[in-house]
């Protein structure tokens, strides 16, 4: 169809939810069947063809490259295909579970050309939302039925139920009318790419997360498995071997780190005479006393060259911490060939992590 001026009015990009849907106290969203109420707001008016909103999409040259894949929602000849990562960022997600995120853009003409093209059996193929993901619990439950009919003017979905209480859900971030018009045009899921913040907290969840994120990384491969997507993966901890000595020499190297750190401590308070030779106040310098320590030495060096040589020569913390200083530049080259040898980052002695997507 061609435009007739009300792609001017609501296409002008009609605001989902700056007219209020309240944020999120917790991770979880707070609306079901989202998809019914933006539907009947914004779907169904008239609009520029699919050439005007989608080009590549129209005319079938949006394909799948290389480690990619077209990832298909819908029934009979009514679907549409997303281009997606066969990296395990992929993730279906049921029409119930799916939200927009408070402030994003709905163009009526946009999501009725692409809602049309999948009733028309043009089968389009586009490129997934962008979610975070996340489980329902029981807050988001209570949270979302304090206010139903309000609920339902700002976002136009309703509350949780209590059967709601362990779902997947999805907050599109970006890509709203990709992830909606399927299911719009009657799909019973939608595909999205997992945001970088969810994917982040589950690969590293913080201890006080943990559980929970474990939670969801099950639900994820879950979903995934049931529609043949690729896999979400964790990467694993490496294997490690014993070396003779390894941990002796880490327990010598941390000790002679903290013995370093408390002498430099000692000469910093020693022969600063908290004088404005650095902007830093003195108990600014203290935490960062090895760097001010130096920068100290050397202004004593360029400033009076006798006591510079009466601090190298005869102060007996300063002799300790040289010989300390060069135990240690010993010891880390032996300390870094060691954990190497292991298995381990041989620049921090924490065993590396491989695999994973």
């Amino acid at each position: 169809m061609k435009n007739d001026g009300t792609t001017a009015a609501l296409g002008a990009a009609v605001v989902l939810a700056a007219i209020g849907l309240a944020a999120k106290a917790r991770r979880g969203s707070k609306t079901v069947n989202a998809y019914l109420g933006i539907g009947e707001e914004f779907a169904g008016r008239s609009q520029d063809s699919l050439e005007f909103y989608y080009p590549q999409t129209a005319e079938g040259t949006h394909q799948p490259g290389r480690g990619e894949r077209v990832f298909w929602t819908g029934s009979g000849y009514r679907r549409c295909g997303y281009v997606g990562r066969e990296d395990g960022s992929m993730v279906p997600i049921r029409a119930r579970y799916v939200e927009a995120m408070p402030g994003n853009l709905f163009d009526a003409g946009k999501l009725s050309a692409l809602v049309d093209a999948i009733e028309d059996g043009g089968e389009p193929i586009v490129d997934p939302g962008y979610a975070d993901l996340a489980l329902v619990d029981a807050t988001d439950v209570r949270q979302s039925r304090q206010s139903p009919q309000e609920l339902m003017n700002q976002s136009f979905a309703e509350p949780y139920e209590r059967s709601d209480i362990g779902a997947l859900t999805a907050q599109v971030r970006d890509g709203n009318h990709r992830s909606f018009a399927p299911l719009i045009a009657g799909a019973r899921f939608t595909w999205v790419r997992i945001s970088d913040r969810t994917r982040q907290e589950i690969m590293e969840p913080r201890a006080s997360t943990k559980s929970y994120y474990d939670r969801l990384y099950r639900e994820i491969r879950r979903a995934q498995k049931a529609h043949g997507a690729p896999l979400l993966r964790r990467p694993r901890k490496a294997r490690t071997k014993h070396v003779d000595g390894l941990a002796q020499a880490e327990q010598r190297y941390a000790w002679l780190e903290s013995e370093i750190e408390r002498l430099e401590r000692v000469l910093l308070q020693r022969y600063d005479d908290g004088s404005d030779w650095t902007s830093w106040s003195p108990q600014q310098r203290l935490r960062r006393a090895g760097l001010f320590w130096r920068q100290l030495l050397s202004m004593i060096r360029k400033r009076d060259r006798d006591e510079f040589e009466r601090i190298v020569f005869e102060d007996q913390d300063y002799g300790r911490k040289a010989e300390m200083d060069r135990e240690r530049m010993a010891l880390w080259s032996k300390l870094y060939d060691m954990r190497r040898k292991a298995g381990l980052d041989p620049r921090t002695g924490e065993r590396r992590m491989v695999g994973g997507s």
